[in-house]
């Protein structure tokens, strides 16, 4: 598991997923104990897909339990950002930048997917706490 922390940027990512791949293989968990947000450059490189989604969600206790993030911010790229998830049509490859706020959080997990994708259409992401190392 990342740990994510005062003394590091650390980096944590999923790299060339295919979009159809379960669930599971499209999720970053990541502890965040010690930061005030993460940001995650998510990419995809497009065939079929229309749609880029993320959802986001925290746990407060050490991953007994998860709730939606309240916080997310679209820090550069285009798209649509909700309460507690982002989505942007795609015709193309894309990339953005999202930023969650993760205080007073243990760990955060992002379920990324790109809607109508196939095996072709492959996920990329790279999460950071942007703190200085």
């Amino acid at each position: 598991m990342l740990e994510v922390n005062r003394l590091s940027a650390a980096k944590l990512g999923l790299s060339g997923v295919a979009s159809n791949a379960a669930e599971a293989s499209r999720t970053c968990e990541i502890n965040v104990e010690h930061a005030e947000s993460i940001t995650f450059v998510y990419s995809l490189s497009w065939v079929a897909a229309t749609a880029m989604t993320a959802q986001f969600y925290l746990s407060p206790d050490d991953k007994t339990t998860y709730g939606r993030v309240m916080s997310v911010a679209v820090s550069a790229g285009a798209g649509v950002s909700s309460d507690y998830s982002w989505s942007h049509d795609v015709t193309a490859s894309d990339a953005v930048a999202i930023t969650v706020d993760c205080r007073n959080a243990t760990h955060i997990k992002g379920i990324f997917a790109a809607t109508g994708g196939g095996a072709t259409d492959l996920i990329t992401v790279v999460a950071g706490s942007g703190e200085p190392g």
